[in-house]
């Protein structure tokens, strides 16, 4: 682990620290992986795709229905619904988690589409300018949510740890030109952290 460890320390680009990172997951059995960064929540709305940077190894499909379209709401896996706990195994299971609106049925029709049934969310919590960020790691899909967490009793502390190495080194990584605009409230954010104000004001 301490050569993994100084490769996401000697990265360069997020790109770089994304790949490591999504490399070592799939040794774990996690082989898609969607990171979120949100930089404007409210309790009052759901957060908006305008306000989210995301990054993935999940088809892009799947992370443009899941994301733009605003099935993440619905999820149990969202990072956004479970702000009140830092990590947490989740299971999908269509059979047994009945689709009450029509967005929960095509959220379940999603997963079904692309097998995704159980993993890890972890909540990193707030991190400035962004207010809230989270990994969700879905798991293999030969692998059953008893696996999973059998996995996560025996390796969920590395897991975590490594998760969080990597976003500390994705968020002190400046953006490539490659990547999204920034957004008016974002823009907005960064102003303001830059101003002296805390998140709370904010």
């Amino acid at each position: 682990m301490f050569d993994h460890v100084t490769e996401i320390i000697a990265a360069e680009t997020i790109d770089a620290v994304w790949e490591l990172h999504a490399s070592r997951m799939g040794e774990f059995g996690f082989d898609r992986l969607i990171c979120g960064l949100c930089f404007d929540t409210s309790a009052e709305r759901p957060p908006s795709p305008a306000d989210m940077s995301i990054l993935s190894t999940m088809p892009k499909r799947y992370v443009e229905r899941l994301i733009h379209d605003g099935l993440h709401v619905y999820a149990p896996f969202s990072p956004w619904d479970t702000l009140r706990r830092s990590v947490g195994t989740w299971v999908w299971d269509a059979d047994s988690t009945p689709a009450r609106s029509h967005k929960e049925r095509e959220l379940a029709a999603l997963n079904r589409q692309f097998e995704v049934r159980a993993g890890v969310t972890i909540v990193f919590g707030e991190s400035p300018p962004c207010e809230t960020a989270g990994i969700v790691l879905v798991a293999r899909q030969d692998m059953s949510f008893a696996e999973v967490e059998a996995l996560w009793a025996e390796q969920g502390q590395t897991i975590t740890t490594l998760s969080h190495l990597a976003h500390l080194r994705i968020m002190s990584l400046p953006r490539d030109a490659t990547s999204r605009a920034l957004t008016k409230r974002q823009r907005e954010v960064l102003k303001l952290v830059g101003d002296g104000y805390t998140t709370q004001v904010i």
